[in-house]
């Protein structure tokens, strides 16, 4: 990330201290000082504003070039997973095709049985009206 603005330079808001810029940072505090109230943070980790903000600058490059990283990955996994729905579409498919054809060869080999159990009963049928009818006959006949 570069920046071509250059941040405002901002005054110490301390009194008597107007005409001093800000331009400390206080690590420990956490706190931006002036030339003048930098005395109060002896033994604290203390740098100029210019080399920490050159520091989180650093900081933030890395967290956007880490996050442009993840964003490859998860747009990489976005498109694998678009290419295994894709896949599974397929699968669906053709499991339901084999499926349809299994159903319709069983539905065909129980309307043949079911034509052949038909058949066969009207054989029974037929073979046992004509041998009682021949039955009657010879009873009326005697």
């Amino acid at each position: 990330l570069h920046t071509t603005m250059k941040p405002k330079e901002k005054h110490c808001s301390q009194p008597n201290h107007e005409d001093n810029k800000l331009r400390f940072y206080c690590n420990t505090c956490k706190c931006i000082n002036c030339s003048c109230t930098i005395v109060g943070h002896k033994g604290h980790d203390v740098a100029t504003l210019s080399t920490v903000a050159k520091v989180h600058q650093m900081e933030i490059t890395r967290a956007l070039e880490g996050a442009g990283k993840v964003v490859t990955q998860l747009t990489g996994g976005i498109m694998g997973n678009g290419k295994v729905i894709e896949q599974v579409e397929i699968s669906k498919r053709k499991a339901l095709c084999a499926i349809n054809q299994a159903f319709e060869m069983l539905y065909k080999g129980l309307k043949e049985r079911k034509e052949a159990l038909l058949s066969e009963l009207e054989a029974i049928y037929l073979s046992k009206t004509t041998a009682l009818t021949l039955q009657t006959e010879e009873f009326e006949k005697m």
